[in-house]
């Protein structure tokens, strides 16, 4: 049977690889973002060179924007992550400890 607290972790360690996903494409974002705005000299039509220069500008913004964003719930998350982890090993050494005492006084 599984307990809450394991099932608690587990949830918890399922948001931090899902925001470490995203971070990871958030990254990729403002890269493309930057490479769009500073390769736009392949395209040869000057009205295409400068959508292209501000589409990725916009890119690249919006990118930081959500990255700086996203750091701290991440960081909320690992704390969340590491304070469920003491609490069950807390728990864990209550229940082993007086599990332990009552094998003594035997």
């Amino acid at each position: 049977m599984i307990r809450r607290d394991t099932a608690a972790v587990r949830a918890i360690a399922l948001r931090i690889t899902g925001s470490l996903i995203t971070t990871a494409l958030l990254l990729w974002t403002i890269c493309s973002g930057v490479e769009i705005a500073t390769k736009t000299r392949r395209y040869i039509d000057y009205e295409y060179s400068q959508w292209a220069f501000h589409v990725g500008v916009v890119t690249t913004f919006f990118g930081f924007l959500f990255l700086t964003l996203g750091i701290p719930i991440l960081a909320d998350l690992f704390l969340k992550l590491t304070e469920q982890m003491q609490q069950q090993e807390e728990e864990n050494g209550t229940h082993q400890g007086s599990n332990l005492k009552a094998d003594k006084s035997v």
